[in-house]
């Protein structure tokens, strides 16, 4: 379910009654916290929106690591090369009970399981 580049109003609560729609009829979401694709293959900050929506919903986030994925498609290009992508599965983190305050600190957990395979396999960031 792609995200409208133009958030209206409208256009959020649409989004947000497909999501709940989707996740109660047992659909289960991939979100991609930096909310745009990496230059050089090292994380990029992550944007809230996924967050807020797991902690509204009280739905659980399982954070996933794709090592490999930049050097398949490097933004920019549409050529694919071949790679070996490793998809790493870390622990569901539960997010029942949380309160809007507690994002930061939610989505820093998440960056703390995903970051560390995948800038473990890329040269020091410059």
């Amino acid at each position: 379910m792609p995200v409208p580049s133009i958030r209206s109003p409208k256009d959020l609560k649409r989004l947000w009654r497909l999501t709940q729609e989707a996740i109660n009829s047992g659909v289960s979401l991939i979100i991609f916290p930096e909310a745009k694709r990496t230059r050089d293959g090292h994380i990029n900050d992550f944007e809230e929106g996924g967050f807020r929506l797991a902690q509204q919903l009280g739905v659980p986030i399982v954070p996933v690591s794709l090592v490999g994925s930049f050097h398949h498609l490097r933004t920019g290009h549409w050529l694919l090369r071949p790679a070996t992508i490793t998809v790493y599965i870390h622990d569901t983190i539960d997010t029942a009970g949380l309160n809007k305050e507690d994002i930061p600190a939610l989505k820093e957990r998440v960056r703390n399981a995903i970051a560390p395979p995948v800038e473990a396999s890329l040269p020091p960031k410059k």
